[in-house]
């Protein structure tokens, strides 16, 4: 299992959802904060549950 992270930045109204260990090579919002996180077995079904926790629709897979 992976962790994800979800985070939030006020200042520009968005959202970053990244796996956990690979948190310091990304540059976030200076005021970015977790919100959210999960344990998940792949990419696909953390992005599935990030969106039944924001209320979003059904999360698609894009196309290979």
């Amino acid at each position: 299992m992976n962790l994800y992270v979800l985070y939030f930045s006020e200042m520009e109204n968005s959202y970053t959802f990244i796996e956990k260990k690979s948190a310091g090579s990304h540059q976030l919002p200076q005021d970015a904060l977790i919100i959210w996180e999960v344990e998940a077995i792949s990419w696909e079904v953390a992005n599935q549950l990030k969106h039944d926790f924001l209320g979003w629709e059904p999360y698609k897979p894009m196309p290979e």
